[in-house]
């Protein structure tokens, strides 16, 4: 259970680090800082010097830095008090970067030459510095932009993390109900195995994009993502050297409420083309104490031997040894002919299976995830998102029913889901 605990603070760790860092970095690329006595142009002109200059110091790059404090200086003029003011500004977000991504402050003599400050007045620049900048009226509304952008990050980091690993036999239609969950395309959900890596998605409230970065062996971190599209997931997937994707978006129907869900989308386990999935996915599901797992079962191929087999493999290393809780989540059921087989007969077969295998009370949740994902992306204006033979089950889906939108997203059954994970998380299901 060490080791377990190990990997798992580690896992969290890794994404914390990296998300703040992104964080930071939109929030100091998309600031803008301003004097009542310049014009739209030469404001530009500050905020883009301003920005240039934070970022120098992030990079290390002293010489850059010096330059831009003086470009700021001069679309400053002729008021450079002003200035030390904004210097002092950069200064606390400079340090609040460093502290919360754990990168090291530049060595006190380099800062002094980056900020034009001689070493005698240094003291006097960093004394109570966060009670100059609130009495500053020059900065009053950029000072407060950033209490305000620290305060929620700090609010966001400080939440439990709640880890939800999603797993599947290929074909199960794993990805798409992931991408149901998330209200947009963003994992690939072809017919044949698509995930070749652990993908580990992070809930915030109010993302409109999702953002990203990939982890090498040995915990090499890469290149970070601002808009991760599915040609992105896509290249990173087909890169051999990379491990372990990190995204973070909204998951649409599930709130930050006291916790950050997180949903681990595991490879497909019976991939004959390729036998390192299954070990991914077991390695994954052994190293990292999850809180919950949820089983995609395939309304149109229950019962298959790879599907037991996978079903039994988790049971015994992962349920039956760290008392992991699953549920289990029917997908495709809109594919079943209600003429020929009876849902819930289905269900009652499907429990008793996995009763026999040794999973005790087993909830199942009957759904459709790709119309749910469909009318999602209808609802968010994403119609464009869709290709044409999608463009046209959902307007099929919408014409031959009498219900609104809202009933057929309900009638999918995800909107289910979402709330039954919440009520895990929150009530019965947390394990302290």
């Amino acid at each position: 259970m060490k080791r377990l605990a190990r990997h798992e603070k580690c896992l969290e760790k890794t994404a914390a680090r990296h998300f703040a860092r992104m964080d930071l970095l939109e929030f100091i690329r998309n600031q803008r800082v301003s004097v009542w006595w310049n014009g739209d142009e030469r404001n530009e002109k500050l905020s883009a010097a301003f920005r240039d200059f934070i970022l120098s110091l992030i990079d290390g790059k002293c010489d850059d830095a010096v330059r831009y404090r003086k470009e700021f200086a001069n679309n400053c003029t002729p008021w450079l008090l002003c200035c030390k003011s904004f210097m002092r500004l950069a200064y606390v977000e400079y340090a609040y970067y460093c502290e919360a991504t754990g990168k090291n402050l530049m060595e006190p003599s380099v800062l002094s030459v980056a900020f034009g400050i001689s070493k005698r007045k240094k003291e006097s620049f960093l004394d109570a510095i966060h009670k100059r900048l609130s009495k500053s009226k020059i900065v009053a509304k950029a000072y407060s932009a950033f209490l305000k952008f620290k305060r929620a990050e700090v609010l966001y980091y400080s939440l439990p993390i709640k880890n939800c690993a999603v797993c599947a036999t290929m074909g199960a239609g794993k990805s798409t109900f992931i991408n149901a969950l998330i209200g947009c395309d963003v994992l690939p959900s072809r017919c044949e195995a698509t995930t070749a890596k652990i993908t580990s998605i992070y809930d915030k409230d109010g993302q409109n994009r999702m953002v990203g970065f990939f982890q090498k062996a040995k915990g090499r971190v890469g290149e970070i993502c601002w808009d991760v599209s599915l040609s992105v997931l896509d290249a990173w997937n087909s890169n051999k050297e990379i491990v372990h994707l990190f995204l973070r978006g909204d998951l649409d129907g599930i709130g930050n409420k006291g916790m950050v869900v997180a949903v681990h989308d595991t490879p497909g386990t019976n991939n004959s083309s390729d036998s390192s999935h299954h070990k991914v996915t077991l390695d994954f599901l052994s190293e990292n104490k999850m809180d919950l797992i949820l089983f995609v079962l395939n309304a149109e191929q229950l019962g298959t031997s790879d599907e037991n087999s996978l079903l039994r493999e988790i049971y015994s290393n992962v349920v039956k040894r760290s008392k992991t809780d699953v549920l289990f989540i029917l997908n495709k059921i809109d594919s079943i002919d209600p003429g020929k087989e009876s849902l819930e007969k289905m269900i009652r077969d499907t429990i008793k299976q996995l009763e026999e295998i040794g999973y005790a009370k087993p909830t199942v949740f009957p759904v459709a995830s790709k119309a749910a994902r469909l009318l999602k992306m209808k609802a968010k204006g994403l119609d464009t998102h869709m290709t044409s033979k999608e463009r046209r089950e959902l307007a099929l889906l919408i014409h031959n029913a009498s219900d609104s939108q809202s009933q057929l997203l309900n009638a999918t059954g995800i909107p289910c889901v979402e709330r039954r994970i919440e009520e895990f998380f929150t009530t019965e299901g947390v394990k302290q």
